[in-house]
């Protein structure tokens, strides 16, 4: 399918939106069409090269959608739920998964490498395959990622909120959002980026007790 997304081709270079094909979902993957991305400095990172990784790269690590395909094996969610997203895959299965360690899965690994898990690229431009960051790549309309990267949540849960709440996600539940956030994030004020007048969006605010 075509979409839009927002590429970093190099060091030091404007992100760039565009139009670009992406695919569909492999085994233990899911499309979703993202309602809300988070914009963390750690995207800024990629920029500067603070944080080194392969290019061309997808930004955007937090955001929460609705699925609209699944692949085989993918039996955790189905086509129409709402998901947030995690910068930190949680495959369940390896030592530190069934030790409760979620946040140290084994795939965190893979994060940085360029493609996907099963080393093939979802997002194509230019002729090339084009990396997520995280493995997720939120800064689009839609993005192909590893089930493992996704959790179900209540429909009545405001996306726009729950795309900010999944930055600190640790192994012990409700441990280091909001400190994660006030260091990462540098929004003084409520602001929101739209992609050429699509869904996805980018919200940040901070009030005086901090990032809400």
């Amino acid at each position: 399918m075509k979409t839009k997304a927002a590429i970093l081709w190099g060091l030091n270079q404007p992100w760039e939106i565009e139009e670009v094909e992406l695919d569909g979902p492999k085994r233990d993957e899911v499309t979703v069409k993202l309602v809300a991305s988070g914009l963390c400095h750690s995207d800024h990172h990629l920029v500067t090269g603070d944080i080194p990784r392969p290019f061309p790269v997808v930004g955007g690590h937090e955001g929460a959608g609705i699925v609209v395909d699944v692949g085989p094996g993918s039996h955790s969610v189905e086509v129409g739920d709402h998901v947030v997203m995690s910068f930190l895959p949680a495959c369940g299965r390896c030592r530190p998964c069934a030790r409760g360690m979620s946040n140290l899965c084994e795939l965190g690994a893979l994060l940085m490498v360029g493609p996907q898990l099963d080393g093939t690229y979802r997002f194509h431009s230019r002729g090339q395959g084009v990396g997520q960051n995280c493995v997720l790549g939120t800064f689009a309309e839609y993005t192909t990622v590893p089930v493992a990267s996704v959790i179900k949540i209540d429909p009545s849960i405001d996306l726009a909120k729950a795309a900010a709440s999944r930055h600190g996600r640790s192994g012990q539940p409700g441990v280091g959002t909001r400190r994660r956030a006030e260091g990462h994030c540098r929004a003084d004020c409520e602001s929101c980026t739209r992609l050429d007048g699509q869904s996805a969006f980018v919200y940040a605010t901070r009030d005086q007790k901090g990032i809400a």
